[in-house]
């Protein structure tokens, strides 16, 4: 199983229809088939919850599944460590990036494997650290 890194981008848009949304779809089946494994930083599931509670589109009734389904996922979450925090803000400062943003970079360097982003910005900041795809532009 090839471990990859999705950011909130990504992940965002198995609950809301968007463009890309089939390829994101895709990514996630193969999580649940066992073909890929989604890894990314805690802060992932703050992220895309907060997405969905800003969309006032989602019923709240809706939004609380919705919740429990990306819990559900089981998605590879990593804690990160003292060293991976001085990294992240290495890294954020020096591309002008969040601190957010920069995490997903960062571990994708440590482990040395493929961000998947649907932000243009964060593909661009992340192309000269790691191997990098963007979703629209992806092969899935």
């Amino acid at each position: 199983m090839r471990a990859i890194i999705i950011d909130a981008s990504v992940a965002v848009k198995w609950f809301n229809q968007e463009e890309d949304t089939d390829k994101a779809l895709i990514l996630r089946e193969e999580h649940i088939d066992g073909i890929k494994m989604l890894c990314a930083p805690t802060q992932l599931t703050y992220e895309v919850c907060n997405t969905i509670w800003k969309n006032t589109q989602i019923p709240d009734e809706d939004a609380e599944k919705a919740a429990g389904a990306l819990n559900d996922l089981d998605l590879n979450l990593t804690q990160p460590e003292k060293e991976d925090l001085a990294r992240t803000m290495s890294i954020a400062r020096e591309k002008a990036v969040t601190f957010y943003d920069a995490s997903y970079i960062q571990l994708a360097e440590k482990l040395g494997t493929t961000l998947y982003t649907a932000d243009q910005k964060q593909h661009e900041a992340a192309r000269e650290l790691v191997e990098t795809r963007l979703l629209k532009e992806a092969r899935i």
